[in-house]
């Protein structure tokens, strides 16, 4: 069974605000996505077109933002910081 980040899907975001980029991302995905409207506003998210693994997704969605994604469980996935943990806050 192949881990969750190697996961294969189309996705079709196109560019736009990254708050709903990564809700569109999530429902592509099948994913349950969890973060901060507050802290997202401001930023913007390329877009991406395409096959990708989910891992490959999520780096092409957040490049140059200054956040990431963690796995807090099987289908679920937290925004953060870079850098910063869940289990630090």
């Amino acid at each position: 069974m192949e881990a969750l980040g190697d996961e294969l899907h189309f996705f079709s975001i196109p560019p736009q605000q990254l708050s709903t980029a990564l809700l569109a991302y999530a429902e592509q995905a099948d994913l349950q996505i969890i973060f901060r409207t507050d802290l997202l506003q401001e930023y913007h998210s390329p877009g991406i077109y395409g096959t990708y693994t989910i891992a490959a997704a999520t780096l092409a969605l957040l490049v140059e933002t200054g956040f990431n994604i963690e796995f807090v469980g099987p289908r679920t996935v937290v925004v953060a910081a870079a850098g910063a943990s869940q289990r630090n806050r």
